[in-house]
């Protein structure tokens, strides 16, 4: 082999196990723990709450257009209504839907009224 040739595969030797030094002390960056029950819930959530019930859409951006907010903050909503169930886990790109419909909300509120007046019925009785 030429010496030229060895010197530039003995640089190239180096160099690789230089970088692959560096890549073992590197730290690895895994995936940021998303919302999680007994986290603070965003002071606007009740606000995208009613607002992706009405309208029966979601995105990032719908929330940061609806909200006036930037992409981190209407990321953060996203992962506390998913947590809540009011909208279906993130599939990739594909949209996500809206589970729970105004009608839904419609009729647990009535439950709720009828429960809360056979309530005010009882304690009168008593």
């Amino acid at each position: 082999m030429d010496e030229e040739l060895k010197k530039r595969l003995s640089k190239i030797e180096k160099r690789l196990d230089e970088i692959e030094s560096f890549l073992e002390e590197f730290p690895s960056f895994e995936k940021t723990v998303p919302f999680e029950a007994g986290d603070a819930v965003d002071e606007l959530y009740d606000r995208a709450l009613w607002i992706v019930i009405q309208q029966e859409r979601v995105s990032a951006s719908f929330i940061q257009r609806r909200l006036q907010v930037g992409f981190n903050r209407a990321c953060r909503i996203l992962e506390q209504l998913e947590e809540n169930e009011i909208i279906e886990k993130r599939d990739d790109s594909i949209p996500r839907k809206v589970l729970i419909k105004q009608e839904d909300i419609e009729a647990l509120k009535e439950k709720l009224e009828e429960k809360f007046a056979s309530l005010k019925e009882d304690k009168k009785k008593n």
